[in-house]
């Protein structure tokens, strides 16, 4: 139990760390982060509040007063691995890699988390919710079309280069990489097909260089020379 919840503090303290915006801020990202794992695990529509409390070890009243309705809660969760996500794929894109290293960089970020499962389960749920949530699918929508930009800079950049050849639609090609990442997401999720990580981000590479006539020893050399990779925040 932190200190904020110790009865034998004074109440002139308990006060002050209720009031400290660090505090609050800290205590309200530790209730989302126990939603994540709460939902990954009993799905969105399972979740309660009651839930919630019992992982983040804070009473449902404290969480009501942050968030007030579980709707808003998982809003809020969803809008901070949205925003974590972003950031990261932020940092896959700086312009002074080269596009295959951008390129293999982005790949490399849609499998590699401390936890995988927890990621993806995140977002798989989210994706379900948003059919039935409009609020949540417009969300939805804001950040796949951010990734999808991202992606198709960095596509649009590699063409400019002469590293890549276009044979259509740009668009089309992102189109057909975004579904198959959610595919294969949830093939190796589910353990489907025997498909692994590494499998996963082969056959995204693999997509990559069919779609855009890249070498693919080049594109592999460049996945390779990234020993540290981003990960997210």
């Amino acid at each position: 139990m932190s200190e904020a919840f110790r009865p034998s503090q004074s109440a002139s303290t308990a006060r002050f760390r209720a009031s400290n915006p660090e505090h609050m801020d800290a205590r309200r990202a530790a209730i989302v982060a126990a939603t994540a794992r709460v939902i990954v695990t009993n799905g969105v529509d399972s979740t309660r509040l009651a839930d919630v409390a019992e992982e983040a070890g804070v009473s449902v009243g404290l969480i009501q007063h942050y968030f007030r309705t579980k709707d808003r809660l998982v809003l809020e969760t969803f809008r901070a691995s949205a925003e974590q996500s972003r950031d990261g794929w932020r940092r896959c894109v700086t312009e002074d890699d080269e596009p295959l290293v951008r390129i293999a960089r982005l790949a490399r970020f849609i499998v590699t988390d401390e936890d995988f499962d927890m990621a993806w389960g995140l977002w798989v749920e989210f994706y379900a919710a948003s059919t039935r949530n409009r609020e949540l699918r417009k969300h939805i929508h804001r950040i796949m079309n951010l990734w999808r930009t991202l992606f198709t800079e960095c596509i649009n950049d590699g063409i400019a280069r002469g590293v890549l050849q276009s044979n259509g639609n740009v668009d089309d090609a992102v189109t057909r990489i975004v579904a198959l990442t959610d595919g294969l997401a949830i093939q190796t999720l589910l353990g489907l097909y025997e498909m692994t990580v590494p499998m996963m981000e082969s056959m995204i590479l693999d997509a990559i260089a069919d779609l855009f006539s890249v070498d693919r020893a080049a594109l592999a050399k460049a996945s390779q020379s990234m020993a540290n990779p981003p990960l997210p925040a």
